[in-house]
């Protein structure tokens, strides 16, 4: 939300954005670049890798573990959302403690 301040009007005296629409954003802002991060690993990943030879070496090492190659593709785009959605979230924690925020201000024009 983008708000002009007038020259009468001072930055505490403009209202902030209600509380969903804050946590809304927020939530948008962690996890939608976390989804298109994690489908474009996926697909360089497993262009280069054949998620059969996983499930080979998975049962080599684990013994009697028979997933499928979706279940090896899902669980891969599972775990890489999940992570770039801790790393997408302790950038906007650390962005927030360093006292940047999300929201901008246009400057009054004279």
């Amino acid at each position: 939300m983008i708000a002009k301040l007038s020259p009468a009007m001072s930055e505490t005296d403009q209202a902030d954005p209600p509380e969903p629409e804050i946590r809304f954003s927020a939530w948008m802002l962690v996890v939608w670049p976390a989804f298109l991060m994690a489908c474009m690993i996926e697909l360089v990943l497993f262009a280069l890798l054949d998620p059969g030879l996983l499930v080979e070496l998975l049962q080599e090492r684990a013994g009697a573990i028979s997933w499928s190659r979706t279940t090896v593709y899902s669980l891969s785009f599972i775990g890489l959302w999940a992570a770039f959605m801790l790393s997408n979230t302790l950038t906007l924690l650390l962005s927030n403690a360093n006292g940047l925020s999300g929201h901008h201000q246009s400057l009054p024009t004279d």
